[in-house]
């Protein structure tokens, strides 16, 4: 009986078809590229929104296609998943081992079948597509599908395998039915009116030259934008227009938006993030909702013809939209915030409806525009609507207010220079693209879902009266006041950033200014009045003293740390003391400030557990801000447990320092890495006769272990290492160390670094930072030229931080991470200045752009 139940089961195994069939191909080559894409995918992670699903045809996007991929899709972090050969089957192996298992893209553009046309019927391969799409919505349920109809191949129309493609596509097509799949036949971008293929599109009349790959792009741009377009819309808009715009709202106005911006002659000017932002949206403000592209369009059309620039167009309208429509202003207009409808039936607007119809009509000739403005004047009562538009950084101009001096030039903007960041007194520009502020609307105070971008900086000075450089210490003083939460949805505005361009150096020292302002440092003022330093739970007071007299750039800071350790606090104060005299005055060399810490604690290793590095550079950071010193020039000493202290801490942040020495101790082991001190002049001194706890032994192992690493080397590793002889714990001949300590100054910005981590307590080492530092982290990092190399072992969160000092920031910067190779684009901007000062505490190392793997 149970043969026979089998027997009734073969058939049916039998007739499965191959190409619904999961199946591996054993190519080991084959194997690697499947795990390849398998990493690639998990790089890019939640970042991927785009992925291309195929065989050679999709895989050549990396070689023929290399560039209309860079320029095209790199912006949506997209994934290759093709491999040369594969037909259904295979590419349903892999989708379900691993290939989407860390992604999560909105769009998958599919283009497989012909591999299968030598073997397979076509209902058969069209199952086997129709089997992927499948699998897709199984693992991916809200994922678009563009699925391509399998492209032409042999020369004419007559060819076998063309022929075949054909039936399989004629089958494929009902799948357009189904929900969130779209099928698209581009085979008219690839054959001439007589359907030939020319070798020039596909040199072997199956595989695409870079030329095929444009017209690939061609065929599918409306589909793929009009896409990312809607969901771009979808993910900012308010849930109200959510659940009450009707069906083809979005689509109507994504396709007149695009269908205006294309045939503006300026549209090459303006790239993807100004355009959905400013240009796409279907509202500025809270005002009804309603579709105004195609009869603005009509109206604003013949007015913007003969422009040639955004700023003739927005200066064109303003001078003949509102005559033309017989709108002008009155306070008798039936509400603030009329939609284009309303104010153009009445004829009457405010200041806040008259801005928003010019702004509309800007965007419904492709003009990025939006409505800007102020809740209430600083000098008094009453607020104020006006627009801006974009032409190489964002000008204003009044609405229904032609100015003969064009734009920048309004009554207001005399008043509006006195405005003041963060507040009600501010100018806001509203973004349709979620932000961490609120557009205020004097009107409706009670809103949640009108963004807004601080955009006070560009007005600060537009009279004259102030410097437009003072807007950056404004903004900057916000980001700073905020809690740190906050600090991660502060928006930037990009007239910031293109003041950080014009001159990066003027506006660090705004930033500088505005971090030594924050309110945080009222702490750090209460601890410098009282000779202390303070950093989480740890206290430590310290004595100062000034030697000699003040150089031009600063004070250099002498840091000195006593013997001592595990020993009771009166041996521990008393060891301080004589720290406080121990290094001799050295005025002739330079002037410097001599600060003798006192260790936190009384333990065994009060100078060298993690808890220390963090208190150190709080300590660096209060004499940078109230101390007046050169940060330059700080020079990290001690003598004993003292020096342990400087093993460790000039081993962990050693980019803090010009100099660190240490004295009559030894490195730690697990805590003191010689491979970080590449580029800081370091020195350590041990007795012959020094045996205990194995310190003279240790230090000729630190030793040999940096001759190792500083190979033949002229530069790396500056580190000199003094062995008494006949010598034992005490009385080194170090007393006048500072005679050669003071002459270093510390290398700002060394195009080599080696950072090793024992600790989770070291953040960032000059121009490199981690989210989440973790002990057994290991970074290797090159610049050259425009070129970064980097090779890191257990590494997530890194940040590359650069400037103008670094990298050449007007050309584009290849990265080579651990073998793989990305090219980037480098702008200098607010974002990065502000974020790597907060990192710091320091202008020198503080940074004007950043990459982030």
């Amino acid at each position: 009986m149970i043969l026979s139940l089998i027997a009734l089961c073969m058939p049916a195994v039998l007739q499965a078809s191959i190409e619904t069939t999961p199946t591996a191909r054993a190519d080991a080559w084959w194997q690697q590229r499947h795990e390849l894409i398998n990493t690639r995918a998990a790089e890019a992670e939640s970042n991927c929104q785009l992925v291309f699903i195929g065989d050679s045809i999709t895989q050549a996007w990396e070689n023929a296609g290399a560039n209309v991929w860079r320029d095209n899709y790199e912006q949506y972090t997209a994934v290759n998943l093709g491999i040369s050969g594969d037909q259904t089957q295979h590419v349903l192996w892999r989708l379900q081992n691993g290939n989407l298992d860390s992604i999560h893209p909105s769009l998958a553009v599919i283009m497989i079948g012909t591999n299968n046309a030598s073997g397979s019927q076509p209902a058969d391969t069209a199952a086997g597509i129709t089997a992927i799409v499948d699998e897709l919505h199984k693992q991916r349920p809200t994922m678009q599908i563009l699925l391509l109809d399998v492209f032409p191949r042999g020369a004419t129309a007559d060819a076998a395998g063309r022929l075949i493609n054909d039936k399989v596509n004629a089958l494929i097509a009902k799948l357009d039915s189904r929900n969130l799949v779209d099928v698209l036949d581009i085979k008219d971008y690839f054959l001439s009116d007589t359907e030939l293929l020319s070798p020039k599109i596909m040199p072997d009349l199956l595989h695409l030259s870079e030329l095929g790959y444009g017209l690939w792009r061609d065929g599918i741009k409306d589909s793929v934008r009009q896409h990312f377009a809607i969901k771009f819309l979808r993910d900012n808009m308010p849930s109200t227009d959510a659940n009450e715009l009707p069906t083809g709202f979005l689509s109507n106005n994504v396709t007149l938006a695009y269908a205006a911006f294309d045939k503006a002659p300026w549209r090459n000017t303006i790239n993807n993030e100004l355009f959905m932002n400013y240009v796409l949206p279907y509202a500025q403000l809270n005002e009804e909702r309603e579709e105004w592209r195609e009869n603005l369009m009509s109206i604003a059309g013949p007015i913007v013809k003969d422009c040639a620039t955004t700023t003739e167009a927005a200066l064109a309208l303003n001078e003949k939209l509102f005559g033309g429509l017989n709108v002008k202003y009155s306070t008798e207009r039936n509400r603030a915030d009329q939609a284009p409808s309303e104010t153009i039936e009445t004829g009457l607007a405010s200041c806040t409806g008259l801005s928003i119809l010019l702004a509309d009509a800007c965007r419904a000739v492709g003009v990025p525009a939006r409505v800007t403005g102020i809740a209430k004047w600083p000098d008094g009562e009453g607020n104020h609507s006006w627009v801006e538009i974009w032409d190489d950084g964002w000008h204003f101009l009044g609405a229904a207010e032609p100015d003969a001096q064009g734009l920048n030039n309004a009554w207001f903007k005399g008043r509006v220079a006195g405005a003041i960041p963060g507040g009600e007194n501010a100018v806001w520009a509203a973004s349709f693209k979620r932000t961490a502020n609120l557009f205020p609307l004097p009107w409706l105070p009670e809103q949640d879902y009108i963004y807004a971008t601080d955009v006070t900086t560009n007005y600060v000075g537009q009279d004259g009266s102030a410097d437009p450089y003072q807007g950056i210490y404004g903004v900057a003083l916000n980001y700073f006041s905020e809690t740190p939460l906050k600090r991660e949805g502060f928006t930037f505005d990009m007239n910031l950033d293109a003041l950080v361009k014009a001159d990066i150096e003027r506006a660090r020292q705004q930033v500088w200014n505005a971090y030594c302002n924050r309110p945080a440092v009222e702490h750090i003022k209460k601890d410098f009045d009282n000779n202390r330093v303070s950093a989480g739970d740890y206290v430590s007071p310290y004595t100062i003293k000034e030697v000699g007299v003040r150089p031009q750039s600063g004070w250099p800071l002498v840091i000195a740390m006593h013997g001592g350790g595990g020993v009771p606090k009166e041996f521990n104060d008393s060891q301080w003391e004589h720290m406080q005299i121990y290094y001799k005055d050295h005025p002739e060399v330079s002037g410097y400030k001599y600060l003798a810490l006192r260790a936190p604690n009384d333990s065994w290793n009060g100078f060298y557990d993690s808890y220390v590095w963090p208190l150190i550079t709080q300590l660096i950071k209060q004499f940078a801000i109230l101390g007046d010193i050169d940060q330059n020039r700080v020079h990290l000493i001690g003598y004993s447990h003292g020096g342990y202290g400087a093993f460790a801490i000039g081993t962990r942040i050693p980019h803090r320092f010009a100099s660190v020495h240490a004295s009559a101790s030894a490195p730690t082991a697990g805590v003191s890495t010689a491979a970080t001190l590449r580029n800081t002049n370091f020195s350590f001194m041990v007795g012959e006769l020094d045996t205990a706890y194995g310190r003279a032994e240790r230090c000729k192992e630190f030793n040999n272990e940096l001759a190792a690493l500083r190979g033949d080397s002229d530069t790396d590793y500056p580190v000199e290492f003094s062995f008494i002889l006949n010598n034992g714990h005490g009385g080194l001949p170090d007393r006048d160390l500072l005679t050669r300590q003071l002459m270093f100054s510390r290398k700002t910005h060394p195009t080599h670094l080696t950072w090793q981590l024992s600790d989770d307590s070291t953040p960032e080492l000059s121009w490199l930072s981690i989210e989440q530092p973790t002990s057994g982290q290991e970074i290797d990092a090159v610049i050259s030229g425009q070129e970064i190399s980097i090779a890191s072992t257990e590494v997530s969160g890194l940040t590359i931080w650069l400037d103008e000092k670094l990298v050449a920031l007007d050309q584009q910067v290849v990265l080579k991470h651990n073998g793989k190779h990305t090219l980037h684009t480098v702008q200098p901007n607010m974002s990065a200045l502000c974020e790597s000062m907060l990192l710091s505490g320091d202008p020198n190392q503080s940074y004007a752009a950043k990459l982030t793997q």
